[in-house]
């Protein structure tokens, strides 16, 4: 029996494709899910926002606000969750 199957170049790329995203997805569900951000700093993480390029000023503008909102951000945690 034949070690070698062929296949098409596009049904190889359509596989090729397939087995890219599965690895994605393998990676996202391996990593900790709930592991908290790295900082607590809103300027930190809008200033990293920002400097990608990818988000428009409508959307910075909506996630400023509500990181500025959110408890998990106010110096209120951030105290609590230190002690």
């Amino acid at each position: 029996m034949a070690d070698t199957i062929t296949v098409s170049k596009s049904e190889y790329r359509y596989l090729k494709d397939i087995k890219k995203k599965y690895e994605v997805i393998q990676q996202m569900v391996s990593t900790d899910l709930f592991e908290e951000p790295p900082t607590r700093d809103v300027k930190k993480v809008m200033k990293d926002f920002r400097a990608s390029g990818f988000y428009n000023k409508d959307f910075l503008n909506s996630l400023e606000q509500g990181l500025k909102e959110s408890s998990y951000f106010s110096k209120r945690s951030a105290k609590t969750n230190s002690l």
